[in-house]
């Protein structure tokens, strides 16, 4: 697999982690997989010659079956080299949605995988969460990665002007984007397309909900028109290290589920644990490992969430996580 941009990403993660998943369904696990990373190239020509070589030498005498290219970056560098590299190996890129999906070529013979985007899907989800619904804010960027989705959305959601009034909010200030959707007018819901850049060249790099109970607030009430629609599955929400907090938490009463997460390293405590769990909640925690921290840390983490009794932990080490209960348990003993 090669990858362009990011390795750290974790939408990046996600897709490494699902590609690897189906491969070893259809193969088995005996499946060898490498990987490489093209990065954002900043010397282009001498970068981009000096990973060619660089490949060329770590893999000579070996065999592929396909190569993967992962984002745009990976697909030219193989669409300049793959032929070289890689010869008679089929190659099939991965562009995720539709939109950005690159136009045929045939050299090298490339097959394009991407995401079928269902826009009117989304907009219908929403009218059905929220009836009421008699405005939609359409978010897009100033970016050229933006205006893809966002003249996607223009076509198809065309057929709804009649229905809904669309409101498109285009390349603002990401300042001036905030502003205007911390005050929508009543019976109003948000369509998010893509803003990677707004129009100050201003990017956002993370996004999060800062007020849950802003949003609980609005018209609409989201989560508790999705527990009407879906009365039997449960939802969750967060308390993390970024402005998501235990109070915010308990005032969303149809969450059930608590997702502890810390981003940065530990923040929460056994106190807070007591209050969620007094309050009826369940909770489940993240593992520091998800968030590349090292194993000591891991360790020391499962033992407090495990002390203080919450009901699960997620983590990449499983076996290593039941080592450590049982461990603990015939401390107890």
């Amino acid at each position: 697999m090669l990858w362009g941009g990011r390795p750290d990403l974790y939408a990046n993660a996600d897709v490494d982690r699902i590609i690897r998943a189906r491969l070893a369904q259809e193969f088995g696990s005996d499946l060898d997989i490498h990987t490489e990373h093209v990065d954002t190239f900043r010397n282009a020509e001498e970068e981009r010659l000096a990973l060619r070589d660089f490949i060329r030498r770590k893999y000579a005498g070996k065999h592929f079956d396909i190569v993967i290219a992962v984002a745009d970056q990976a697909a030219a560098f193989l669409r300049q080299h793959g032929q070289e590299l890689f010869p008679a190996v089929p190659i099939v890129s991965w562009a995720g949605r539709e939109e950005f999906a690159p136009a045929a070529d045939t050299q090298p013979p490339m097959a394009v995988a991407f995401i079928k985007s269902d826009l009117p899907g989304a907009l219908e989800f929403i009218l059905q969460l929220q009836p009421e619904t008699r405005q939609v804010m359409v978010v897009g960027g100033a970016a050229p990665r933006d205006q893809p989705l966002l003249a996607s959305a223009r076509a198809k959601l065309a057929p709804y002007k009649g229905r809904v009034a669309l409101k498109y909010l285009v390349g603002l200030p990401v300042r001036e984007l905030e502003a205007t959707l911390s005050h929508l007018p009543p019976h109003a819901a948000i369509l998010w397309l893509s803003v990677t850049q707004g129009a100050l060249k201003d990017r956002i790099v993370f996004g999060k909900l800062e007020d849950v109970g802003q949003f609980e607030s609005q018209a609409g009430k989201t989560a508790r028109a999705f527990r009407r629609l879906h009365p039997t599955i449960r939802i969750a929400a967060r308390i993390s290290d970024r402005g998501e907090s235990v109070t915010q938490a308990l005032n969303i009463d149809v969450a059930s589920v608590i997702w502890l997460d810390e981003f940065d390293g530990p923040c929460f405590t056994e106190a807070d644990v007591h209050r969620l769990k007094h309050a009826g909640r369940s909770i489940y925690a993240v593992s520091p490992d998800l968030h590349g921290q090292p194993a000591e840390a891991c360790r020391n983490r499962w033992l407090d969430f495990i002390r203080w009794g919450v009901d699960g932990i997620c983590t990449d080490y499983p076996a290593a996580l039941a080592y450590v209960a049982r461990a603990l348990a015939r401390e107890a003993a």
